[in-house]
């Protein structure tokens, strides 16, 4: 039980290819954003709803998976979620939520266009 705290679990698509990076301490990490839809009732009619996520691998998940994390596949992403806080040029202090990426598989792989690939285009 002690794994379900700060646990998240994602199903949606991936909305550009993931995107190997080299951090400070030279360690790899990769970024993808992923995109998962809602129906929401509104007047009675159905509507989409997207919501986007930034998702992390660092280390040997993250070599991992680059091969596999492409734009329009569907993936389910495990992982923890935690919010990074800085100051922008402006000097606003911003705060986002990431997810930190700890395991992933993929649902399917990109055969036709996905719902993400529309709206993205």
């Amino acid at each position: 039980m002690k794994n379900l705290r700060n646990s998240v679990r994602l199903i949606g698509y991936l909305g550009s290819d993931a995107e190997l990076k080299a951090g400070k301490s030279e360690q790899p990490f990769l970024v993808c954003r992923l995109a998962t839809n809602d129906l929401v009732k509104r007047e009675g009619e159905s509507v989409k709803e997207t919501q986007w996520h930034t998702v992390l691998f660092f280390g040997k998940s993250a070599e991992r998976a680059t091969p596999y994390l492409k734009k329009g596949v569907q993936v389910l992403i495990e992982g923890k979620l935690v919010y990074r806080q800085w100051t922008n040029k402006e000097g606003e202090n911003k705060t986002s939520a990431e997810i930190i990426g700890e395991d992933f598989l993929l649902v399917s792989a990109k055969k036709t266009a996905s719902p993400v690939e529309e709206e993205v285009a």
